[in-house]
């Protein structure tokens, strides 16, 4: 154990010399750690979402206030509009006044 830690007090100590590739190199791995954690948990939600699963430690039970009124409106008005293209397409005459 004391050989790891004389190496490690060794090997980031400055000492009389700088060593900027050590620097650059623990630089990237500490991008590289924290890319694969992020890499890992943006893995780990998507899955947990696409199995339904709720991503909050606090499972709370939601309740169902949902109004299907303006669904039923928008509905009946999109109904309307397509009898009406089908009338235009089929049904109305319109006659050519260049003729």
């Amino acid at each position: 154990m004391k050989n790891i830690l004389a190496f490690l007090s060794r090997f980031f100590s400055y000492g009389t010399e700088l060593r900027p590739v050590r620097d650059w190199y623990v630089l990237l791995s500490f991008i590289f750690i924290l890319l694969m954690a992020s890499v890992f948990y943006n893995a780990w939600s998507f899955l947990e979402v696409y199995r339904g699963e709720v991503l909050s430690f606090e499972h709370k039970e939601i309740k169902q206030s949902f109004n299907s009124k303006p669904i039923e409106t928008s509905r009946l008005i999109f109904e309307k509009r397509a009898e009406e293209e089908r009338a235009y397409r089929f049904e109305h005459r319109f006659i050519d006044p260049s003729l």
